[in-house]
Parts: C-alpha cells; sequence; structure tokens
C-alpha cells in the first residue's frame, strides 16, 4: 500500500502547483507561505512587466518603477469528496478578514509595494489520487523549498501555461476556479 500524503503536503503541492501556473503566466512570485500572528498569505505575486510598446513614452523605464499591482492568492487543495464546495466554504468573513490583516502587515514591513494596487484571488485547486501510480515520495515538513523539489519533477513552465491539471507525485492536480478579487477588502 503507498503511503497517502498529509493535508499540509497536500496544501503544499497546491500552493506550488498555483504558483507554477502563475509564473508560467509571467507573474513574478514574492512570497510563498509568509506568515505573520494572524495567519499565512499562500502565495504573493507581481504581474508581468509591461513592454516598452505599453508603457507610456513620457515614462522612464518600467524597471526603474515599482510594482503597480500586487497579488494575493489563497489556496485551497481539496479532493473530489470534499464537503466545503472546492474550499470555498473555508474562506469565512473571520477568515477574510484576518488575511487582510496580514496583508496590511506584509505591506508595511515591504513599503516598496506601498504604492501598489492590491488584489486578494483565490485559487481552488483539486488534488486526486491517482489510482495505479506507486507513490515514493517524501516532503518534508521545514519547508526548505530544495528538500521538497528534490523529490518532484514539475513540468516545465511553458508546459504550465498550457493546462490547468498536471500529474505529479501520484495525484492529478488541477485549478477547478481562479476567482479574481474574490475576497474584498474590509476597511
Amino acid at each position: 500500500m503507498r503511503p497517502v500524503l498529509r493535508s499540509q503536503q497536500v496544501g503544499w503541492l497546491g500552493e506550488e502547483f498555483v504558483a507554477r501556473w502563475l509564473r508560467s503566466h509571467g507573474w513574478t512570485i514574492v512570497a510563498q507561505q509568509w506568515r505573520c500572528r494572524w495567519g499565512e498569505l499562500d502565495i504573493i505575486a507581481v504581474p508581468p512587466r509591461l513592454s516598452h510598446r505599453e508603457a507610456s513614452p513620457d515614462r522612464h523605464s518600467v524597471a526603474q518603477h515599482p510594482a503597480r499591482s500586487l497579488l494575493f492568492i489563497e489556496v485551497k487543495t481539496r479532493n473530489a469528496n470534499n464537503w466545503d464546495a472546492d474550499g470555498a466554504l473555508a474562506i469565512s468573513a473571520l477568515k477574510q478578514a484576518k488575511l487582510w490583516r496580514a496583508v496590511r502587515v506584509f505591506l508595511s514591513r515591504h513599503p516598496e509595494y506601498s504604492e501598489a494596487v492590491c488584489r486578494f484571488d483565490v485559487a481552488l485547486v483539486r488534488c486526486d489520487r491517482l489510482p495505479t501510480v506507486d507513490l515514493d515520495l517524501t516532503i518534508h515538513d521545514d519547508h526548505d523549498d530544495e528538500n521538497e523539489d528534490k523529490d518532484l519533477v514539475w513540468p516545465p513552465d511553458d508546459h504550465m501555461g498550457r493546462q490547468q491539471a498536471i500529474e505529479i507525485a501520484g495525484y492529478q492536480l488541477a485549478i477547478i476556479s481562479y476567482l479574481e478579487g474574490a475576497i474584498e477588502a474590509n476597511d
């Protein structure tokens, strides 16, 4: 019998899958699993840089400007037999308030993003065990990216951008829903 990943490990797989999917679409990941007393921000990202054609001619190089947008993504990873609408019901009003408090702490610690327009998205990921794959995977609890990735072979980023489902570590991961601006600020 093959081992089953613990919920934290499955959650990490879902978060890493979404981060790689965002990178494949040109987003830069600023932080993953960023923690403060109000909780954890799963993924923090900035959008792709504007090309020179898209930048207005009266501005300096885009690289000299701070990020104009900052994206926070809450990732919920569930199997097909979940009870909470693929994780959507787990994002209560209390959870949303805590997430926005964490965003404010992040912004206070990173003044380079103080002028950025912030948006909070939600990614709902399905993670189901594949029935015929023999799983031999160790995902470490210390959140050491180097150790976590050593047993995994992720598809290249250009492949990630073409699809919203992959098979990895004996599981099939799929983005069921990506909700832009799903968590509204409450101030």
